[in-house]
C-alpha cells in the first residue's frame, strides 16, 4: 500500500473509532457490513460514512431514513444517534484498492483470508446481529465456496472447520 493510501486508511479508522460504540461501553445490536469506503477522495472531502464533516449523503443519508424517516437533521447528529441506539458500520475492505485486488484474483485463498479476518473483527465487536450490505460482498464471502465435486467438498469443509474453531 503507498503512503497516500495508508494515510486515507488511518483517518478512515480515526473517524470509524469516534463512533465505535465500544468507546462508550454500548453494546452493539446491529453490525452493519459494507464492501469497502468510498473511491478516492476529492480536494475538498473524504466522502466517508463516519466523517461527521462531510456530506450528509448515500448511504448515510439512506440509514436516516430508513431507520428515522429522515428526521434527523445533520450528520453529527445522525452519527451520534447510530451510535448510541447499537449500530455501527464496519467495512469488509479496507480500501477501494483492496476491494480491486480481490476482485482480480477471487479463489479459495483469498476467500479464506478475507473470511477469517471479517471473522475476527465480528469476534471482536460481539454484536447482537450482523448484516452484510451489498451481493457483492456477499459473493466475494462466499463465492469460492461452491458445493459440486470433491475438491469443493474438502475446501468447503475445511472452511467451515475453521470457521467453527474461530467462533
Amino acid at each position: 500500500m503507498n503512503p497516500e493510501n495508508s494515510s486515507i486508511v488511518e483517518q478512515y479508522r480515526s473517524y470509524r473509532e469516534e463512533y465505535n460504540p465500544l468507546r462508550i461501553r454500548k453494546k452493539i445490536k446491529i453490525l452493519f457490513i459494507a464492501e469497502s469506503p468510498p473511491p478516492k477522495p476529492t480536494k475538498k472531502e473524504l466522502p466517508y460514512f463516519y466523517n461527521k464533516d462531510s456530506r450528509f449523503k448515500g448511504l448515510c443519508q439512506h440509514f436516516n431514513n430508513a431507520i428515522y424517516d429522515g428526521k434527523i437533521d445533520g450528520k453529527r447528529k445522525f452519527l451520534q444517534r447510530f451510535r448510541d441506539d447499537g449500530y455501527f458500520l464496519i467495512d469488509l475492505f479496507s480500501t477501494r484498492h483492496e476491494l480491486d485486488q480481490v476482485r482480480k484474483k477471487v479463489n479459495y485463498e483469498n476467500v479464506t483470508k478475507i473470511s477469517q479476518r471479517l471473522f475476527k473483527r465480528i469476534e471482536k465487536l460481539k454484536p447482537e446481529k450482523v448484516v452484510l450490505i451489498g451481493k457483492r460482498s456477499i459473493k466475494l464471502i462466499t463465492g469460492c465456496l461452491p458445493f459440486g465435486n470433491k475438491t469443493n467438498k474438502e475446501r468447503f469443509k475445511k472452511f467451515i472447520r475453521s470457521s467453527i474453531n474461530h467462533s
